[in-house]
């Protein structure tokens, strides 16, 4: 008898995928009823930064299975996901690295490529993507290149990992008393202490505005200052890489930066914490943030058994009854 070679079918990968999704829904339940407190406040359900913040306010249920539950999706199921947005961000976030490391800007192309091509990204992918946007990366070596020469420049830091205490003392990013941290794109250091700050971003445009990225650049300023050096003052801004622009936010002194924005941070992660609390349970919010979230498919599903509801409805029990 002859040996064949098997092949699966898409309908036999489908049903393999659908016995996964059931089983990994199993262990969500599992892994929640082991869960038998929860602490709400800011230092429990730390350490913070701008995108754990970010995802408590817009999604409770995800900030609850992605970071009090640590659920991580199954390869089976992680492999289905598409990242090519996320990782055409990284490969132009690796371009610009290059570049104001001192590469040419071929030179920095061609170090990403060999990252990020065929592992990550197809030929295709590349040219459209990365190659399209060459110009508007060009653009911005130009527009940092003429800033250094008007400006005294004393270091420049890119992709800095920076961490902080409760009490807003340095410390180590992944430090056991680290409350707060934040990986900062591109900052430029003045020698008279102001601080040039830029948060590039692939996809987004730029007729949008900064007005959805104060939350996160005001963050990553009082975390600089106290996790790095003392500033006299930022500008910060985005970098909007698919559309060749640089938007800047107006000019924030010392005692905004160190107490005014320092403060914000503060309220903000208290604000998202009572907001839990008021809800009474770590509550589902549909909204953009869906389309990323990896827990999607079991939130969106409506029968019974097959979606996150009891789990969802569960979290009550953490939240403390105020007496009326």
């Amino acid at each position: 008898m002859s040996d064949e070679l098997q092949t699966e079918t898409p309908g036999d990968n489908k049903d393999a995928l659908k016995t996964v999704s059931a089983d990994f829904l199993k262990t969500l339940y599992e892994l929640d009823k082991k869960i038998t407190e929860v602490k709400l406040d800011d230092v429990s359900l730390g350490p913070w930064s701008h995108s754990k913040l970010k995802t408590l306010e817009k999604c409770p249920l995800q900030f609850y299975l992605k970071y009090v539950m640590k659920a991580k999706l199954p390869p089976e199921l992680a492999a289905e996901q598409d990242t090519s947005a996320a990782d055409v961000g990284s490969a132009a976030h690796k371009i610009l690295e290059h570049i104001f490391a001192g590469h040419e800007v071929p030179a920095a192309y061609a170090l990403a490529k060999a990252e990020f091509v065929p592992e990550k990204l197809n030929e295709e992918q590349w040219q459209e993507k990365l190659v399209g946007v060459e110009m508007n990366i060009i653009s911005f070596k130009d527009r940092i290149d003429s800033f250094r020469r008007r400006h005294k420049v004393k270091k420049i830091y890119q992709e800095v990992r920076i961490g902080v205490t409760k009490d807003w003392k340095r410390t180590t990013f992944f430090g056991k008393d680290v409350w707060m941290r934040g990986v900062i794109d591109f900052i430029v250091l003045l020698e008279n202490g102001d601080i040039l700050l830029i948060d590039w971003k692939y996809g987004p445009p730029a007729a949008s505005g900064i007005r959805f990225y104060k939350q996160q650049l005001h963050s990553y300023a009082p975390l600089f200052h106290f996790g790095v050096t003392p500033i006299k003052g930022m500008t910060s801004g985005i970098g909007f890489i698919k559309d060749g622009e640089i938007i800047l936010d107006e000019y924030k002194d010392e005692d905004d930066v160190s107490r005014k924005l320092k403060n914000e941070v503060e309220w903000n992660v208290d604000g998202a914490i009572e907001r839990v609390k008021t809800d009474g349970k770590f509550s589902k919010t549909v909204g953009s943030q869906c389309t990323y979230c990896e827990f999607s498919p079991f939130c969106k599903s409506r029968t019974k058994g097959t979606n996150l509801k009891e789990l969802e409805e569960g979290t009550k029990r953490f939240i403390p009854i105020n007496p009326a």
